[in-house]
């Protein structure tokens, strides 16, 4: 029976969603000398190995980002992309000479660049990564967005592309901080990031979290839980007499 106790305690140790609490339940145990248990207790920053229980910190972490919309980009972007450099190395002149090569490999370049493009948005940032050579990536938080513009030259317009503009507020640069050119229905876009905005920036201003900052994990069922360890440490300690007479 003592036996049987320990491993329901052990179970319930891997559940219990705090670390600290676990492991203030195990030297519990310990300090009872119950020996043959010991209960799972993995620290934060510790990988999970093969065969490793889940807890519930693994399942369902404090912010829970929910995509709300990936976007696709225009493989016409290439073409504008293959335009505006030629246009560049016609300016400088001295790149005139290097304007074969670049017809030559820069198509494969821009698809490839492309490729690597990734713009998400999430129920509270908004992530941006691209680069082929040197990577840069970018989250921005929907509340610090202060504006979602849209650019739109002849040339683009030709080749029915937008460019997106986002600015944010306190950014050190000049400018935009994230610029995309090519996204599929671009306007679309752009509306469900403002509408996404506004839904964070109300929910902070009445005093409510954002729906991804809500615990995965509600008071009453940590709780309930930290009652059952209780429970069965007292059982615990109430049979080791029996267990010493023995």
């Amino acid at each position: 029976m003592l036996r049987r106790d320990a491993l329901i305690l052990g179970r319930l140790l891997n559940q219990t969603p705090g670390v600290r609490s676990r492991e203030r339940a195990g030297r519990r145990v310990r300090s009872c000398g119950v020996s043959g248990v010991r209960p799972y207790i993995r620290r934060p920053n510790q990988r999970r190995k093969a065969g490793d229980p889940v807890t519930g910190e693994e399942t369902a972490g404090p912010r829970d980002k929910t995509i709300l919309w990936e976007a696709e980009f225009n493989p016409r972007v290439r073409t504008y992309w293959l335009l505006s450099g030629a246009l560049i190395l016609l300016a400088t002149v001295v790149g005139i000479p290097l304007l074969p090569f670049w017809f030559l490999f820069g198509y494969a370049l821009t698809d490839r660049y492309l490729k690597h493009m990734r713009c998400v948005l999430t129920t509270g940032t908004l992530e941006v990564s691209k680069g082929m050579f040197v990577r840069v990536e970018k989250t921005v938080p929907l509340d610090k967005i202060t504006d979602v513009g849209l650019v739109h030259g002849p040339v683009m317009r030709h080749y029915d592309l937008r460019a997106l503009s986002v600015e944010t507020a306190g950014q050190s640069s000049q400018g935009a901080l994230i610029k995309l050119i090519g996204v599929v229905d671009t306007e679309a876009f752009r509306e469900a990031v403002l509408n996404q905005r506004d839904k964070v920036v109300a929910a902070l201003a009445g005093g409510e979290a954002p729906p991804a900052a809500l615990p995965a994990v509600g008071p009453s069922d940590e709780v309930e839980l930290l009652t059952e360890i209780r429970d069965a440490i007292h059982r615990i300690e109430g049979r080791l007499p029996e267990r010493a007479e023995d």
